[in-house]
């Protein structure tokens, strides 16, 4: 991982994330209470809140087709870098680097997007149970 892209990750903290997981058909978004990569080389996340998208029935779904509803979820972490190897798990993909924002990338299956401060994508109004 570029050092010049972990020394960005704490001017994330007050902005969002958007957690993509295909693979166990959820997307998470939240808004960033803290965040660093430790020394294990994981990025880890708190939550002032967070939400998972839904379908129009309320059921967990990838795409907000029925808007976003809060959940319980405080902390998130995932491994940037692997110890045994020291090769990348996660990947810097520079097509969204627009905004100031960051996206890194496992497989097609499942991205994480930092959204800075200055440019929050998700109303906290606009999540049911808030």
């Amino acid at each position: 991982m570029e050092q010049e892209l972990l020394d960005r990750i704490p001017g994330f903290a007050g902005g969002d994330v958007e957690i993509h997981d295909k693979d166990r058909g959820f997307t998470y978004h939240g808004r960033i209470r803290t965040i660093k990569v430790d020394q294990q080389g994981i990025l880890r996340m708190t939550f002032v809140w967070c939400a998972h998208a839904v379908d129009a029935s309320g059921r967990l779904q990838l795409y907000p087709e029925g808007g976003w509803v809060k959940i319980d979820v405080e902390e998130y972490s995932v491994p940037l870098v692997d110890l045994s190897s020291g090769r990348p798990v996660l990947l810097l993909n520079s097509t969204k680097l627009d905004l100031g924002r960051i996206s890194l990338s496992k497989t097609f299956a499942f991205q994480i997007y930092l959204v800075p401060p200055t440019a929050n994508l998700l109303d906290p109004s606009e999540v049911q149970g808030m």
